[in-house]
């Protein structure tokens, strides 16, 4: 992933959750996003996401309390950039959306019964993805094409990304008008 798109991530996720007070910066040696909040300093996406996340006072991100969705997160946040981030392909990127399409097909969220952070960073990873995607092309991922129209519309994100459009109908080839 790309400093610039990891800086307008960090960008995003600290006004999403409010928060105003942090600098962030790049490490000169390895590159790597830092954020200092608090007088704390933290380093890299996933570690940054659940710093600022448990900074906030007014998030509305479910925290999940829960031992396990905690857990749950925190496997979606390396998910997104040991996965997500390393996409080097086409064959890399559609491997990895029906990966995504095969475990939301069944849920509403990737963790829990409501948006959390996990949803937002795979939110922000899928985005250019998603934006490239013809209508066509997202009706092949139906059950992730669902979750991120959900989230975009739900989180009202079009305050940090575009708003993608969907089609609420199935497109067929084949058929002819008269």
């Amino acid at each position: 992933m790309s400093v610039d798109r990891s800086n307008s991530e960090v960008k995003a996720l600290a006004k999403f959750l409010n928060i105003k007070n942090f600098k962030q910066s790049i490490d000169k040696k390895s590159g790597v996003s830092q954020v200092k909040c608090n007088g704390q300093a933290v380093s890299g996406l996933a570690s940054i996401a659940a710093f600022l996340d448990s900074s906030s006072k007014d998030s509305p991100l479910d925290r999940c309390t829960s031992g396990v969705h905690q857990a749950q997160i925190q496997q979606w946040l390396e998910y997104r950039v040991t996965v997500l981030d390393r996409c080097l392909s086409e064959k890399d990127v559609t491997t990895a959306l029906k990966e995504l399409n095969t475990f939301i097909q069944h849920r509403v969220y990737f963790v829990g019964n409501s948006l959390s952070l996990a949803d937002l960073l795979i939110y922000f990873g899928l985005h250019s993805t998603f934006n490239q995607l013809t209508l066509q092309e997202k009706e092949g991922y139906l059950h992730l094409s669902r979750w991120f129209n959900n989230v975009q519309r739900e989180a009202n994100l079009s305050r940090y990304y575009p708003t993608l459009p969907f089609s609420m109908n199935y497109l067929y080839q084949g058929i002819t008008g008269h």
